[in-house]
C-alpha cells in the first residue's frame, strides 16, 4: 500500500533554494508527545551517509520556504522505531 505521511514539527529553521519541492533526509523522534524531524545536513541525492543516517523523509516545499522552527512539514517514516 502507499505510505501516509504524518505531520511533524520542525526543531530548527530550514530553507530551500529553486522552486521545485524537495524530499530531504531526517531524523524524526517524540517531544512532548508531538512528532518532530530535524533535517539532516544533506549534500543532494548522492549523500548516502546522510540519508543512512536518517530515519524518515520530509516534504519541504518552495512556495513555504523559509520554514521558521515549528513549522508543520509531511513525513514519511521509514521504520516504526522512533525514539
Amino acid at each position: 500500500p502507499p505510505a501516509v505521511p504524518l505531520l511533524a514539527e520542525l526543531t530548527h529553521d530550514h530553507s530551500i533554494r529553486g522552486d521545485r519541492p524537495v524530499c530531504q533526509p531526517a531524523m524524526a523522534s517524540f517531544q512532548s508527545s508531538k512528532l518532530t524531524v530535524s533535517i539532516v545536513p544533506w549534500q543532494l541525492s548522492a549523500d548516502l551517509r546522510s540519508t543512512a543516517a536518517a530515519n524518515c523523509m520530509v516534504l519541504l516545499e518552495p512556495e513555504k520556504s523559509p520554514y521558521a522552527a515549528g513549522s508543520l512539514v509531511r513525513a514519511w517514516l521509514w521504520d516504526d522505531q522512533i525514539s
